[in-house]
């Protein structure tokens, strides 16, 4: 999976270039490891005994996730007027949890989200909280499909 990603780093640094942002601009931006305060946020998951907590944890990833995207592009996005093309949709997100899911490598967290489900109120489960426990619940899916294959 590191070698996608380094290939996709070189093509997506090389587009870049075409509007003036340079290798060294990606590289202090890259320096630590894509969506670690993500990945760090998700892992306080285990920590939490009440199942809203563990629905807010995931729910906060998700603002980070959106940070972290903000940060990356914070001036550049600017000199190329182009702060709309910054909108994260459903499936981006998916991609980035699907990330953050298979770095985060927290064990038993499908009994985690199973748990939080499980006592979730009809109302919670129809909230922004169970949106983004959903979306969990499918990225984990995909993580195991993933290593399974």
């Amino acid at each position: 999976m590191d070698s996608f990603l380094n290939q996709y780093s070189e093509t997506f640094t090389k587009e870049l270039e075409m509007f003036g942002i340079t290798e060294e601009t990606v590289r202090q931006r890259t320096e630590e490891p894509p969506y670690q305060a993500v990945i760090d946020n998700l892992r306080k998951v285990v920590e939490m005994s009440a199942p809203i907590d563990k629905m807010r944890v995931i729910a906060q990833s998700s603002s980070l996730i959106v940070a972290c995207v903000d940060k990356f592009w914070e001036d550049v996005i600017y000199k190329l007027d182009r702060k709309k093309d910054l909108t994260l949709d459903a499936d981006s997100l998916l991609m980035i949890f699907i990330y953050v899911t298979f770095k985060a490598e927290i064990s038993q967290m499908y009994a985690h989200l199973k748990m939080a489900n499980q006592f979730a109120t009809p109302s919670l489960k129809q909230s922004k909280l169970g949106y983004y426990t959903s979306t969990m619940e499918v990225s984990l899916e995909q993580v195991i499909c993933f290593e399974e294959d």
